[in-house]
Order: C-alpha cells, then sequence, then structure tokens
C-alpha cells in the first residue's frame, strides 16, 4: 500500500472539509444521534488529515495546533459531551476556521 503524501492529505482532508462545513450548518435543527456521530466522523477527520500534512509539510504552526484542537474536541471516540446550546456556537466558530484553512492551506 501507498504512502500518502501530505498535500494528499491534506487534498482529502479539505474534501471532508467541505462536507463538514454543510453538516456544521445543519446541526443547529433537530437529528438522531447518529447525525452528530458522522458529524463528529467527517470533521475530526478533516480537521486531522489537513493538520498531519500540513505538519509534514510545513511543520508546527498555529493552524496546525488550531486544527488539532478541533479534532480533538470533535473526537468520535473519546466524546466531548455538551449541550446543544454550548455545541451550536462552537459549531459556528468550527465553520470559518476549517473554510479558512482549507484556503490557507491551498494558497500556500
Amino acid at each position: 500500500m501507498q504512502k500518502l503524501k501530505p498535500a494528499q492529505m491534506e487534498n482529502i482532508g479539505c474534501v471532508l472539509g467541505m462536507i463538514a462545513i454543510f453538516w456544521l450548518f445543519g446541526a443547529s435543527g433537530r437529528h438522531e444521534y447518529s447525525y452528530y456521530t458522522g458529524l463528529r466522523f467527517v470533521t475530526c477527520g478533516a480537521a486531522a488529515l489537513i493538520a498531519i500534512g500540513r505538519f509534514n509539510r510545513i511543520c508546527a504552526d498555529g493552524i496546525v495546533i488550531l486544527l488539532g484542537a478541533i479534532a480533538v474536541l470533535y473526537n468520535p471516540i473519546a466524546t466531548v459531551h455538551l449541550t446543544k446550546e454550548i455545541w451550536w456556537p462552537i459549531n459556528l466558530a468550527t465553520i470559518p476556521i476549517l473554510g479558512f484553512t482549507m484556503w490557507k492551506t491551498h494558497t500556500e
């Protein structure tokens, strides 16, 4: 099996990031638990892949640290349990962070 290059990891992370942004917008409504589980997998995966690819390409910077924190927060295995009133602003803050980091990653 061939190892993914940093740019490939970032590209896959950006595709997942676009999906995550749509899911984060939709998280304001009432959904089944499986919706939020999927949201966690996609958001955590996007943040982790972009962070790992960027770390391997550039080394540690503020974006890598920020994406690492998002990956930990949205981790679907060791979940962070917060109320919907707390998650909603976090979700809203995650949207521009993911958008900015995807843009920044592809312009460098």
